[in-house]
């Protein structure tokens, strides 16, 4: 069972189809970035956990959204997930920082030092009390010129003063301190949005539009 929230997947939106019910109900809605020819085709899908009505749907009502991306999170120990739509036009940081998330977490083709500097985009922009550590490896992978502080926290750390990714021990060290900042990036994005899921807040089919 997991602790904290997961985020499942992203993926980006421009349009929202419900699927539409004789009897009125809707039972599931699809967010896509794609073409509507088919459903097959749709990017991001987010299941009522009921039982769909029987029969077929009788007509699929569309909705264009603004530049999107769709966020399906897993709340803490349970298995029910929330669907959201994040609009870049009403949250663009978070819309901003979910592609670096992504990259962060290796779900996108990206380097080693490329993941851990995504998450730390992720990390100075919504951490208020961070650790100094994410802040020096983020220099020593990207600076050839380092202050006397940061040498003193990489050697504390490392060993050296310097990250030498060839080495095994570093790469070690280095994977663990991505793996933590990638959980606290998540938590933190987590956090931002479900801040903003409130009982009025405005909703389509089974997503929430923030």
């Amino acid at each position: 069972m997991h602790d904290n929230p997961l985020i499942l997947s992203v993926h980006d939106a421009r349009v929202i189809a419900e699927e539409v019910y004789p009897a009125g109900s809707v039972h599931s809605a699809h967010a896509t970035d794609r073409g509507l020819s088919s459903r097959l085709m749709l990017g991001d899908e987010f299941r009522f956990d009921d039982e769909p009505p029987v029969g077929k749907p009788s007509d699929v009502k569309i909705t264009k959204i603004p530049a999107s991306k769709t966020v399906r999170i897993l709340k803490s120990g349970s298995q029910a997930g929330v669907a959201v739509i994040v609009q870049s036009t009403t949250n663009k940081i978070i819309y901003d920082l979910l592609p670096y998330f992504l990259r962060g977490r290796g779900l996108t083709n990206t380097n080693k030092l490329d993941t851990y500097k995504s998450l730390y985009m992720v990390y100075e922009e919504l951490e208020i009390d961070k650790k100094y550590i994410f802040a020096a490896i983020r220099h020593a992978l990207s600076h050839p010129r380092r202050t006397q502080r940061v040498k003193d926290a990489i050697k504390e750390v490392f060993g050296e003063d310097q990250i030498d990714i060839d080495k095994r021990r570093h790469t070690r060290i280095l994977r663990e301190h991505q793996e933590e900042l990638a959980s606290i990036c998540e938590q933190l994005l987590v956090k931002q949005i479900f801040s903003q899921l409130k009982p009025d807040t405005p909703r389509i089919g089974n997503f929430y539009i923030i």
